[in-house]
């Protein structure tokens, strides 16, 4: 019986720990676990992307930063269907151990067509706290790497959202 128990614990703590969810303004959504584009050889960029009950979505991007720096602006998201979805930057920041976050929202169309087409690269902006402005990209893979993997966000999405 003991060991029919832990077996149960077991299973139950593996479960938990394989799901993913991210907390945005006091809420709670499943979400793809966290993933990372290319900035340079050096620098990643994580992206979580979460669904909401409505299903549109959430995608939060993390960036490193420095206390009162922001993603701030417009997020353009490229496909490799040489489309672009333009996410409208709606005041959701963090700030964490050199860190900066920011959630912007997907509507469900453009969470739905994450499912069939690939994030190619994304462009966004920081700033600084000091004054000034940086514009930033990150790739999804790197062109001519073997050691550097190309992210296959349908995939995730599509577990995410079904």
């Amino acid at each position: 019986m003991k060991k029919i128990s832990l077996i149960i614990i077991l299973m139950l703590f593996s479960f938990t720990m394989a799901s993913q969810s991210l907390f945005i303004n006091n809420e709670n959504y499943p979400s793809t676990e966290t993933l990372e584009l290319t900035r340079n050889v050096f620098e990643k960029v994580e992206i979580s992307i979460a669904k909401k009950p409505d299903g549109s979505g959430i995608i939060l991007i993390t960036d490193n930063g420095h206390g009162q720096d922001k993603i701030k602006g417009k997020l353009i998201i490229y496909l490799e269907d040489q489309t672009l979805i333009s996410c409208i930057d709606r005041g959701i920041y963090d700030s964490v151990n050199y860190s900066i976050s920011t959630a912007y929202f997907l509507s469900k169309n453009e969470l739905l067509k994450l499912t069939n087409v690939n994030i190619s690269s994304i462009r966004y902006t920081v700033r600084y706290s000091v004054g000034y402005s940086e514009n930033r990209s990150a790739e999804n893979g790197r062109k001519g790497s073997d050691f550097i993997p190309k992210i296959n966000f349908p995939e995730h999405i599509y577990k995410l959202i079904n």
